[in-house]
């Protein structure tokens, strides 16, 4: 199924996004970044698995990051695939930072207020790696206005990211022989 393999494939960016960002952040272990950005979107896989060809047709109408997908499937599927990927953890009982940080990886604002204080959060380091992989996969040849567009918003700014830090990881994210590696 092609849609499984581009959900897997941006969960593996995801997660070297999230290795190489918890690179740049005093106290944050590598190995659960990259573990939490491998299963940010587990929910993805869940939904393509249980619900199929009604869920392939909004992934291919409101492909990620869209802002009317996370409302188009609540009303279609009772549920958005962030919450169903973090009840699967809850109920494997895995750690409450992993599971919030893929119950919330698409809400930034909710980030904020939850994780306003205090060192940088898992839920923040996945929100940006998903946001870091999400344009890495995209085909532009100038990223850095969108680069600095994403380095302005709140979460990276309260924590002393930059453009430059976020086009050296997806310079990264686009070496061929990492692509070849883990894709």
């Amino acid at each position: 199924n092609p849609w499984r393999r581009r959900t897997w494939q941006h969960s593996l960016l995801t997660g070297a996004a999230a290795r190489f960002l918890s690179n740049r952040v005093p106290g944050a272990d590598a190995h659960e970044a990259f573990v939490a950005g491998m299963l940010h979107d587990l929910g993805e896989m869940i939904l393509l698995e249980v619900i199929g060809t009604p869920y392939q047709e909004v992934l291919a109408m409101l492909p990620d990051p869209h802002p009317q997908r996370k409302i188009t499937e609540r009303a279609r599927f009772g549920c958005h695939h962030a919450e169903v990927g973090a009840a699967c953890l809850e109920q494997w009982l895995l750690p409450d930072p992993l599971c919030k940080a893929v119950a919330l990886h698409h809400s930034p604002k909710r980030i904020l207020k939850r994780y306003a204080d205090g060192p940088m959060s898992l839920a923040e380091l996945v929100w940006m790696a998903d946001s870091l992989a999400a344009l890495s996969e995209l085909k532009i040849v100038d990223r850095m206005p969108i680069l600095e567009r994403v380095a302005r918003s709140a979460i990276p700014r309260n924590r002393g990211l930059t453009a430059e830090d976020f086009l050296g990881i997806t310079e990264r994210l686009n070496d061929p022989a990492l692509r070849q590696h883990i894709l």
